[in-house]
């Protein structure tokens, strides 16, 4: 049986836009996954706009090949410098849940 380090890992975020600036965390969302893409592992992103929520959030997804290929990511100037770009654009907390492997399918 392989280890967890060697599944791929799926991580989903969500952030709440402040008013009028939906557009904008779209297109940060948009820069921050081709950015991710350039990573080694990162296997796809997915990006929910505000309007195509329930709660009004922007969800996004990225999947990786191993939770090493993720951290690598996570621990990156690159995704730092990402992060920063957010401020003034979203409100509250980071809602994040990631998931490996099957585990997610099993879990409910």
């Amino acid at each position: 049986m392989a280890s967890d380090d060697a599944l791929p890992v799926t991580v989903v975020i969500s952030r709440t836009p402040i008013p009028g600036r939906e557009d904008d965390l779209t297109a940060w969302a948009n820069g921050v996954t081709a950015a991710a893409s350039a990573f080694p592992g990162h296997l796809g992103g997915q990006i929910f706009a505000p309007g195509q929520t329930d709660t009004g959030d922007l969800v996004l997804a990225f999947s990786f090949s191993s939770a090493e290929a993720l951290s690598t990511w996570e621990h990156s100037d690159e995704r730092a410098s990402w992060l920063a770009k957010l401020e003034g654009m979203v409100v509250g907390e980071t809602k994040s849940v990631s998931v490996s492997g099957f585990e997610g399918i099993f879990s409910h």
